[in-house]
């Protein structure tokens, strides 16, 4: 079951603001410690993005599978602008 279009749209609007306010300004520690930090991952948990497809009634969000495919390609276009400068991979040094 998915979620309607209009809710769909917030979630993504959601989670880009997220992405650009909280993965990418933590990108240099997540580097450095090899680590996602615990807060950021609780943030993470707090917003769903752990449950995305499953079930409402189950505590998730209830996407379809399409619709979870939509968020994480959009999910990974937003990291990878502001993750690995220098390219996935590459090193700096």
């Amino acid at each position: 079951m998915a979620i309607d279009q209009a809710s769909f749209q917030l979630l993504m609007a959601s989670i880009q603001r997220f992405i650009a306010g909280r993965l990418v300004p933590a990108e240099d520690g997540v580097e450095e410690n090899d680590e996602v930090p615990a807060d950021v991952v609780e943030d993470m948990k707090a917003i769903g993005l752990f449950g995305l497809a499953i079930p409402e009634e189950y505590g998730g969000v209830g996407l379809s599978m399409a619709q979870e495919c939509a968020d994480w390609l959009e999910a990974t276009a937003g990291i990878a602008q502001g993750v690995g400068k220098d390219g996935f991979g590459a090193s700096a040094d």
